[in-house]
């Protein structure tokens, strides 16, 4: 039987009442939790427990006053909790709104003064390391900052007076060493000029007369600098020079000249130990690794061009030789095949090298000669005139002992003839 719209109104009325009787059923059950979890000292549990309750009963002016404490006691819980994890700023931001919300709660107050008095004591701490560390802007920054946060703290006042004092006294000794230094200028004694402009930066550094003086002195030991760098690598004292270019580019480091010099000498004197390391192999005899040596020096040098040319003239000169003494040693052991070609050796590399153009026409006559004497030999030998190949071959033995085979055929022309009946 379908129902009529006065029962279905019952029935929503009936629903609503039976809504609203659980929820009153309820409210205390949930209200009893939130006083276990704030017994407890659980206060996020306590807040939300409680608000979960109010919003169910909007009405409740108690339980809204219970949300109320259970919500400033868990905030006083994570602000002490901050501080305590060393979150001081987390803390103060926390301290500060539950103080600002009710001024009279004592404790609100006790722990946003702990918080304050910690972080002032933090940014004291820091302050007094940047003073050890000549970092006098940030020191003030952090007293300063310390008395934003805790006006009238106690440590940060003294700090902050006694950095002041510091700064006076840097003052007059930036003073003082700046009128030292201008004495040494006007006397032309510029490094203890620059050590005195120096001295007033460390003690001012934005005392800008001296940060003026300082530049100019310091272009003016470039200036010398150089100069002695110049000397030193005329006379060829390349790392000296170096050294001297070194000490330029450090004073004034983005002085080109000074950069390029250094680098220069630096390779300069690369090269002389080159050269150094080629003389020892050339007094040695070791003649390639010599020409090894020089080589890479041209190949480097900007300055010393002449004299390895010089050098290299003479190691030519000493590998030219070589061969020459080692083409005569060749002849007088009468070795003629390997003399004459060590004489042609040389002439291809210089074609009128003492006597070697007669040296090598000689040997060349004497062996053509000897070829003659050996084709004649050999044609006795053939016609049975063992005693004719013989005398032939004992010409040739006088020049060549070590001919072609002659000394087996002269042992084969004595046993013919004794073999014979």
């Amino acid at each position: 039987m379908p129902r009529s719209p006065s029962n279905r109104g019952m029935r929503r009325v009936l629903l609503t009442l039976l809504v609203a009787s659980l929820a009153a059923c309820a409210g205390p059950r949930r209200s009893a939790e939130g006083d276990a979890a704030f017994a407890r000292a659980d206060y996020e549990e306590a807040w939300n427990t409680y608000a979960e309750t109010l919003a169910a009963n909007p009405e409740d002016d108690l339980l809204r006053a219970r949300v109320d404490a259970a919500r400033r006691a868990a905030l006083l819980d994570r602000g002490r909790r901050s501080l305590l994890a060393g979150s001081e700023r987390a803390a103060l931001a926390v301290f500060e709104s539950l103080h600002e919300e009710d001024p009279a709660d004592a404790i609100a107050a006790r722990w946003l003064e702990k918080t304050r008095e910690a972080i002032a004591a933090s940014l004291v701490a820091a302050g007094k390391t940047a003073v050890s560390e000549e970092r006098f802007e940030e020191a003030r920054d952090a007293y300063e900052a310390a008395l934003a946060v805790r006006p009238g703290d106690e440590g940060a006042n003294r700090k902050l007076g006694e950095l002041e004092a510091i700064l006076a006294r840097r003052t007059e000794q930036a003073t003082e060493f700046y009128l030292g230094g201008m004495h040494a200028l006007g006397a032309d004694r510029l490094f203890e000029a620059k050590g005195g402009f120096s001295n007033t930066l460390r003690f001012d550094p934005g005392h800008s007369r001296a940060q003026l003086r300082e530049v100019e002195v310091s272009h003016r030991l470039v200036d010398e600098r150089i100069r002695q760098a110049g000397n030193l690598a005329a006379a060829g004292r390349y790392a000296a020079a170096h050294r001297e270019a070194a000490l330029a580019a450090d004073l004034l480091p983005e002085a080109p000249r000074a950069l390029a010099l250094r680098e220069e000498y630096a390779i300069e004197a690369e090269v002389q130990d080159l050269l150094r390391r080629a003389d020892q192999r050339m007094v040695r005899g070791e003649l390639e690794e010599a020409r090894t040596l020089l080589e890479e020096a041209r190949g480097r040098t900007k300055q010393e061009g002449e004299r390895i040319d010089r050098l290299l003239r003479a190691l030519a000169e000493r590998e030219l030789e070589r061969v020459y003494l080692s083409a005569l040693e060749l002849e007088a052991d009468r070795r003629f095949e390997e003399a004459v070609a060590a004489y042609r050796k040389l002439l291809d590399r210089t074609p009128y090298y003492r006597d070697a153009i007669a040296r090598l026409d000689q040997l060349e006559a004497l062996l053509e000669h000897l070829g003659s004497l050996y084709a004649r030999a050999a044609e006795a030998d053939r016609g049975g005139d063992s005693a004719g190949a013989l005398r032939l071959l004992d010409e040739i033995t006088a020049f060549y002992p070590e001919y072609r085979d002659v000394a087996e055929r002269r042992i084969r022309s004595r046993a013919e003839p004794e073999a014979r009946p």
